[in-house]
C-alpha cells in the first residue's frame, strides 16, 4: 500500500478494500489503466471537498509507477534526529513544524543526503545513522509544473553539544530540540505525511491517515 498526499488530502494505492474510515470522506475506484488514473487524478485535484481517493488494483507498485508518470518526480531524503536525552530535532518553516529534508544530489545515497540536509538546515555535525524509517510521497505545484516528491526518511542519533542553527535562507526560522512529551503541539501543526514518519519512529500511534 502507498499513500500519496495532496497537501492534507490523500490518495491510497492498495490491494485492500477495507478502508472504511477513508470512505467516509472519499471514494473508491478499481484500477483499469493509465487512462482511468489520469482522469481520477484530474478530478481529485479539482474537487477539494473530496478528502481521499482509494485506488484498488492487483499491483500497487505498478499503479505508483503509472502515477509518477503524470508528474515530474523528485527524489529527496530527510532525517528524524534524537539526542542523548531523547529529544527530537525539529525545524519551523513556512508556518509549520517540519523535519530536515531536501533533494538528493546526483549520485548521492539517500542516507548520505539525509545526513547532509540535517547539517545544512540545522547546523549540527556528527549525527549517526541508525535505521531507515519509511518513505513518504506528496505532490505540489510550482511554476505551473506538477511534482511528485518521494522522501526517504532515516533515524539518526546525535551525541554532540552543538546548538542547532536554522538555515534561514531556506525559510527556516527555528531549529530546536523538543522533548517527546511536548510533540502534541507539533502534530497539530505539521504536514500530514510527517505523522507517518513520527509513527514509524514510535513517537505517536496516530499516522497521517489510517495506516
Amino acid at each position: 500500500m502507498y499513500k500519496v498526499f495532496f497537501n492534507d488530502r490523500l490518495i491510497i494505492l492498495t490491494e485492500e478494500t477495507n478502508q472504511s474510515e477513508l470512505l467516509k470522506t472519499g471514494r473508491l475506484v478499481r484500477y483499469t489503466g493509465k487512462d482511468l488514473l489520469t482522469r481520477e487524478i484530474h478530478e481529485f485535484s479539482a474537487l477539494e471537498k473530496e478528502k481521499s481517493l482509494i485506488i484498488v488494483g492487483e499491483n500497487p507498485d505498478k499503479i505508483l509507477g503509472d502515477l509518477s508518470g503524470l508528474f515530474k518526480t523528485i527524489e529527496a531524503a530527510g532525517g528524524l534526529v534524537r539526542n542523548k536525552e531523547g529529544e527530537v530535532l525539529l525545524i519551523y518553516r513556512f508556518g509549520k513544524w517540519d523535519l530536515p529534508k531536501g533533494k538528493m544530489n546526483r549520485g548521492e545515497k539517500p542516507g548520505a543526503a539525509a545526513l547532509r540536509e540535517i547539517t545544512e538546515e540545522c547546523g549540527i555535525n556528527g549525527q549517526k545513522l541508525l535505521r531507515k524509517l519509511t518513505n513518504t510521497y506528496h505532490t505540489y505545484n510550482e511554476k505551473d509544473t506538477n511534482f511528485l516528491k518521494k522522501i526517504e526518511w532515516f533515524e539518526f542519533l546525535y551525541e554532540g553539544a552543538e546548538i542547532p542553527v536554522p538555515q534561514t535562507k531556506e525559510g527556516i526560522t527555528e531549529a530546536v530540540w523538543m522533548k517527546p512529551g511536548k510533540l502534541e503541539t507539533v502534530y497539530s501543526n505539521t504536514w500530514a505525511s510527517l505523522l507517518d514518519v513520527f509513527a514509524a519512529a514510535g513517537l505517536t500511534t496516530t499516522p497521517g491517515w489510517p495506516a
